[in-house]
């Protein structure tokens, strides 16, 4: 707290005890913020002369570098002085852990790497991770071309752990370095340019207005003006899926259907209109989803609907125990590296449209691997998984395109394409147990004779009538009415609200799509 008079007198008689202090004194980190937080304040004040002289004692008597003091002023927030100051220095960079050798120690992911280690958060999390803000920081202005469609670098992912895994805290880690990118972006003008981060539990129309596209004009740093309409690029995090898709309110069926349409969005516009809330535009829209699950959900909630309607296929599924790492306090992130990656990612979101090439050498390869992909989609005929490499090409590709953007090229050469091959190969290990065990969940029992019942009845039923005429079987309200919205998430039923406030279910076929409102009584 600043208990100084912000006056020159003031500010000179500060400098002149700061010279007095001894160098025990300035060992401590809460002596070394405050007179950060001191000389942030008189800055204005202060002669250049006078201000060297602070960089000056900084440099006798602490390790803190001139460099790292100018760094740590250009903060924008108090607890990132504070965080700074403590920073005890980087980690040697950690490669114990399982697969971790095929990972990145150079470019902008293997500083990534190196600045988020030290916890129990597995490794690949932190590696996915990465990836994915080289995707959203790209958005659309960088794709491969192939011909019929276009491969974009954004990602949709999906962690797969317990409750209490450290989830919520690798989201953390990637959505803090994600905000100071975009606050970046806002604060020199590139308003075109931001990157919106959605509310982890949102309706589909709340999101929807915080992220269509808006006119805007805005002075930028050099004096010109920017105007037009602004680019829709967003992360949508959801560290417990159940959150989004668990919760019939956020009508988990409209939001799986939108997913599952934004994912490779070619087009220049996205429309969505309605009565109530007229037309939302979203222009060059590129959508990243990051997801977080417990695989007792997965498979009590996950249905085959949202594999043969293509959601799950788009998804890079990532499975990892941490259990092997004790860390009771991990090391401080650093804000002064956060904020230096994070300039990175800035210059990729301002960048004009390019197309991501392939050199000879790595086009042949692909042309060969292809074929091969192509005969594992015929062996996997029919499974679950068949979903997934039926898409592994585009996965390959923007693997191969984040990890070549990471080293500052834009050329994807044959050793990153075999690499990104063998990192894919190595999440397909689990993935494939993962799809296995879909649907094998006790409750699949009771939801396929709670859907039998409601395409029996053809029409709306109400809940009171569903609970009366299945009791026998499925037992109470409560447990019907967690089926229910499992069928739900699937697009199996749709709920239905009366007239009077009742809610009807119904089974959805193909020759039988419900109204949304029903007449009649509730």
């Amino acid at each position: 707290m600043i208990t100084r008079p912000f006056t020159v007198s003031a500010a000179q008689d500060w400098l002149a005890e700061l010279a007095n202090y001894p160098h025990e004194w300035w060992q401590s980190p809460d002596n070394q913020f405050d007179t950060i937080r001191y000389a942030e304040f008189y800055k204005r004040l202060l002669s250049p002369m006078l201000v060297e002289r602070i960089l000056s004692l900084f440099d006798k008597n602490t390790n803190l570098t001139r460099a790292r003091i100018e760094a740590i002023f250009k903060l924008s927030s108090i607890d990132d002085m504070r965080r700074a100051v403590k920073w005890k220095g980087a980690l040697p960079l950690d490669r114990t852990e399982e697969h971790t050798p095929l990972y990145p120690t150079t470019g902008w992911i293997g500083e990534y790497l190196h600045y988020s280690q030290g916890s129990e958060i597995p490794m690949a999390w932190h590696f996915w991770f990465a990836v994915a803000l080289i995707g959203a920081a790209c958005r659309r202005n960088i794709d491969i071309d192939m011909g019929t469609f276009r491969v974009f670098p954004y990602w949709y992912l999906m962690v797969i752990e317990e409750t209490a895994s450290a989830k919520s805290t690798a989201f953390g880690v990637s959505l803090d370095m994600l905000s100071r990118a975009a606050n970046k972006l806002e604060n020199t003008g590139r308003v075109d340019k931001v990157i919106h981060i959605g509310a982890q539990s949102a309706t589909l129309p709340a999101f929807l207005d915080s992220i269509k596209s808006r006119d805007f004009l805005t002075i930028l740093p050099d004096g010109s003006q920017l105007s037009g309409r602004t680019e829709t690029a967003a992360v949508l995090p959801v560290d417990e899926l159940v959150s989004l898709l668990g919760d019939t309110k956020h009508n988990p069926q409209e939001w799986v259907g939108f997913l599952t349409d934004l994912f490779g969005y070619t087009r220049y516009e996205w429309k969505d209109s309605t009565v109530t809330s007229g037309s939302r535009v979203l222009i060059r829209p590129a959508i990243s989803f990051w997801a977080g699950s417990t695989m007792e959900w997965i498979k009590s909630s996950v249905t085959d609907d949202m594999f043969a309607g293509g959601f799950l296929g788009r998804f890079i599924f990532i499975k990892r125990r941490g259990d092997g790492k004790v860390v009771p306090v991990p090391p401080i992130l650093d804000p002064v590296w956060a904020e230096s990656l994070a300039d990175y990612l800035v210059e990729l979101a301002k960048m004009d449209t390019t197309e991501f090439r392939l050199t000879p050498e790595a086009q042949e390869w692909h042309h060969e691997w292809y074929h091969q992909n192509k005969l594992k989609c015929l062996r996997f005929q029919g499974d679950k998984f068949q979903a997934y490499f039926r898409r592994k090409q585009s996965h390959l590709l923007r693997l191969l395109m984040c990890m070549s953007i990471a080293e500052g090229k834009f050329v994807g050469d044959l050793v990153t394409l075999e690499l990104a091959n063998r990192i894919l190969e190595v999440e397909e290990e689990p993935m494939a147990w993962i799809f296995n065990d879909l649907g094998s969940h006790p409750e699949k029992t009771l939801c396929d004779h709670l859907l039998k019942y409601l395409e029996k009845e053809r029409i709306p039923v109400l809940f009171s009538k569903i609970v009366k005429s299945t009791r026998h079987k499925l037992g109470g309200s409560e447990q019907t009415r967690k089926l229910l919205r499992t069928l739900e998430i699937g697009g199996e039923v749709v709920c239905i609200r009366g007239q009077k406030g009742g809610l009807l279910y119904q089974a959805t076929t193909p020759n039988q799509i419900p109204n949304s409102t029903i007449e009649g009584p509730s």
